[in-house]
């Protein structure tokens, strides 16, 4: 500390956020010596943006699509009982943060003949995010939820702004202008909105790693 070489708890939460901290603690097994690397670090904040990213994404393609069947059981069983497993091994961690990846490319798989209106798929989706929730937030404490919200409430207020956006570029496309329709995604990118084309038209949201370090908890 004398020499300055050292990063204070609070400025990590404000740099790098609960998440991806909470999850460069559990990059190590809780008997082996932890140091501290920004790398890990930053390797923390993009998979908590992943996982956000998945349950993001599941949201909007359940806006799009009615559900009607009931989740594959055994989709969501295999993976809760491998968490459990790995938890009960001695708390290892980083195969229990394993587990969660597992669970966000499995959902990830579905989501690709979710969105071309699969319910069986989506009802699948739906229920692995859940399961993936449950696990972050609930068992592991990654604060999900929290950024979820806070990304949600913040894309309902810049709504209008970023739609009257997303109709200019799609008039300019219409109109083969196609420097202005590039210019308006920019603009977008810019301001942290995350634009894709999909079958089912365009598809926005807020970039998930937007106030990642606004927690206080870590």
């Amino acid at each position: 500390k004398s020499i300055g070489n050292i990063v204070s708890l609070d400025e990590a939460v404000a740099r790098w956020g609960r998440g991806p901290l909470r999850l460069w603690y559990l990059s190590a097994h809780h008997r082996s010596p932890l140091t501290f690397d920004e790398s890990r670090l930053s390797d923390g904040a993009t998979a908590f943006t992943r996982f956000v990213t998945f349950a993001r994404t599941t949201e909007l393609v359940l806006g799009e699509h009615e559900v009607e069947p009931a989740a594959d059981a055994d989709v969501v069983a295999g993976h809760r009982a491998a968490f459990a497993e790995a938890m009960e091994n001695d708390l290892n961690a980083p195969q229990a943060v394993a587990v969660l990846h597992a669970i966000v490319s499995d959902g990830n798989d579905r989501l690709t003949a979710a969105e071309k209106g699969d319910a069986q798929a989506t009802a699948d989706a739906v229920a692995l995010r859940a399961l993936l929730l449950e696990l972050a937030d609930e068992v592991l404490g990654l604060g999900m939820g929290e950024v979820l919200d806070a990304n949600r409430a913040a894309g309902a207020r810049v709504a209008p702004l970023v739609e009257a956006a997303v109709k200019r570029r799609a008039d300019a496309r219409a109109a083969k202008d196609f420097a202005a329709a590039d210019a308006a995604r920019d603009e977008l990118a810019a301001a942290g909105v995350v634009l894709e084309d999909r079958p089912t038209g365009p598809r926005w949201y807020l970039d998930p790693t937007l106030g990642l370090g606004t927690s206080d908890e870590a």
